[in-house]
């Protein structure tokens, strides 16, 4: 057997059977489904992190631990298998064979963290009891002039906020300049 026909039985797609039974040709290599199951757990943590929030929250902390790592990615490979073309990633949807898993039993068995994380997941977005990014008008988000002012900037300060007088030394009172009192 020459080493080309070797490369050709290697690069034949794989055939993948869908839910409905019918086999179709998706895959170019096992290495190519490895690649795509990969890049669905890469953004199905990415999305669980987004359901979540903040990074100090520990359901981000268990989300990144190695112990949650192979039911994300038996997650992943449910989602390939189901649809490959377009793999599902949303956090709020767990496929039943995830749940049923061996890799999810063996994970709840050892770390007591993924069991809560697990149960956390299974209630609606609602229930989620995480704070929302809170909200700020629009005037916060404007960029300003950074102090060492260029001519340009300082002037469009003078001019842009009236009230306020640049420099600083037309506001202050002068020393040796008192006040004189207004006349009744």
């Amino acid at each position: 057997m020459s080493t080309s026909s070797a490369l050709a039985d290697t690069a034949r797609s794989v055939v993948v059977r869908t839910p409905s039974g019918s086999r179709r040709a998706f895959f170019r290599s096992k290495v190519h489904r490895d690649l795509v199951v990969l890049q669905c757990r890469n953004k199905l943590k990415e999305r669980l992190l987004d359901r979540y929030l903040s990074v100090g929250h520990m359901e981000c902390r268990v989300i990144r631990k190695r112990s949650f790592l192979p039911v994300l990615t038996k997650w992943a490979e449910v989602n390939v298998t189901n649809n490959p073309r377009e793999p599902d990633t949303d956090p709020h949807i767990i496929p039943t064979p995830v749940l049923s898993s061996s890799e999810l039993k063996r994970a709840v068995s050892d770390d007591v963290e993924v069991e809560w994380l697990m149960e956390r997941l299974r209630l609606p977005q609602k229930e989620d009891c995480v704070r929302r990014h809170p909200y700020y008008p629009k005037i916060m988000d404007k960029p300003m002039p950074q102090f060492p002012y260029t001519p340009y900037q300082l002037e469009m300060l003078r001019d842009f906020y009236g009230l306020i007088k640049w420099p600083w030394s037309d506001w202050w009172p002068k020393a040796g300049k008192e006040k004189k009192p207004v006349p009744r």
